[in-house]
């Protein structure tokens, strides 16, 4: 009967295994050839029914394991789990939780962790794990261990896998809702007044008559024309709606009456930059 610091011991010196947390995810099969303790322990705890339970999941800090059923684990790159057998080796108790009739099923990645390396499919899973980590498929690691956060990170890249065979085609775009390209110009408002960033100018005295304002994408132009209406000259801006021609002689006159000079300075800059 194994003890619980030998158990410790035999899975801290296990040469393979997929760690992950406080846990080791090993082939059962593969950990039977490697260790003659935990051998033991798989052969007396393992049930006698058609259950088919190929990998454990070693706890590293309590004395308990878990039996998994991977039923396509050779034929699928990523398998999903049919059951879990959790049993607490101190006291003998044991949980059941089966996912058979779930929709969104816990699966595998980087499948050649738990196995040894000797296999001669190991090779085989390391190519195919390097290949999805140069597509960038392990980058969503949150969502990525069910098969429906799989699936959408596969149809977003445009990546099919079958059996153990990865195809790259072109990408889906499944948000419907994604950010489309907006022309700002559609989207300016006509107003009878300043807008509220030149209303806060004015209110804490940041634009007077010895200051100039650019504003690039001043929509309709109605700050300029507010300002003419109400004294208020040094604003320049750039509007799609109007003519250049439009635009700089508004501006011009705006700032003519109260700072001739400056009129003149920006009226050669602004054409500069266009």
């Amino acid at each position: 009967m194994i003890t619980y610091d030998s158990f410790k011991k035999a899975v801290k010196d296990l040469s393979f295994g997929k760690k992950v947390g406080q846990h080791v995810y090993t082939l059962i099969d593969d950990v039977k050839k490697e260790s003659a303790e935990l051998k033991e322990l798989l052969n007396r705890v393992l049930p006698a029914d058609e259950t088919e339970y190929n990998l454990v999941k070693f706890f590293k800090n309590e004395f308990k394991l878990s039996l998994l059923s991977y039923p396509t684990f050779w034929e699928e790159l990523h398998p999903a789990l049919d059951e879990s057998l959790t049993i607490d080796l101190s006291t003998g108790k044991s949980r059941i939780v089966s996912f058979k009739n779930k929709e969104n099923k816990p699966i595998l990645h980087r499948k050649e962790t738990f196995i040894h390396s000797t296999r001669p499919e190991y090779i085989l899973y390391s190519r195919l794990t390097e290949e999805e980590e140069k597509l960038g498929l392990y980058k969503e690691k949150s969502t990525i261990g069910y098969s429906h956060g799989w699936q959408k990170v596969l149809l977003e890249k445009g990546i099919s896998i079958k059996s153990h065979e990865i195809t790259v085609s072109e990408p889906s775009h499944l948000d419907k809702n994604a950010e489309k390209k907006i022309d700002r110009h559609k989207t300016a408002i006509s107003r009878n007044n300043f807008s509220k960033p030149i209303q806060f100018l004015l209110k804490h005295n940041l634009l007077t008559e010895y200051k100039t304002l650019f504003d690039y994408g001043c929509g309709l132009g109605d700050d300029v024309q507010t300002g003419i209406g109400w004294g208020i000259g040094g604003i320049l801006c750039i509007v799609i709606w109007r003519s250049w021609f439009q635009l700089l002689i508004t501006s011009f006159k705006s700032n003519f009456f109260l700072n001739p000079p400056r009129s003149f300075n920006f009226f050669n800059r602004i054409v500069s930059i266009s």
